[in-house]
């Protein structure tokens, strides 16, 4: 089911969005000066911000999704395709499951 909610930031932004009801989405502030966060309870589909004369404005929602691993001030380390795990302990554990 869609929904919609809004909010203000601490920097007076006005935002909205739309939303699926199933998950959680953390959207960071649209004013790039402000590092606020917004949790919304569901999966956001549309952004929109409200500009100085009052008319909202539609965003990009991507570039304002923050992960879990962001959100804490981690990065997720990359493995190219040629790493093996072969000989440490995960690769034994993965070939004694694979049928």
């Amino acid at each position: 089911m869609l929904s919609v909610i809004s909010w203000e930031c601490d920097w007076g932004a006005h935002v909205k969005a739309m939303y699926e009801t199933e998950g959680r989405t953390t959207i960071r502030c649209p004013e790039p000066a402000c590092r606020a966060r917004h949790l919304v309870d569901g999966k956001v589909s549309n952004l929109w911000v409200q500009d100085a004369n009052h008319v909202w404005q539609a965003r990009e929602v991507a570039p304002l999704i923050v992960s879990w691993p962001q959100e804490r001030g981690m990065t997720i380390p990359t493995v190219p395709e040629s790493y093996s795990l072969k000989g440490t302990a995960m690769g034994f554990a993965r070939a004694n499951n694979e049928a």
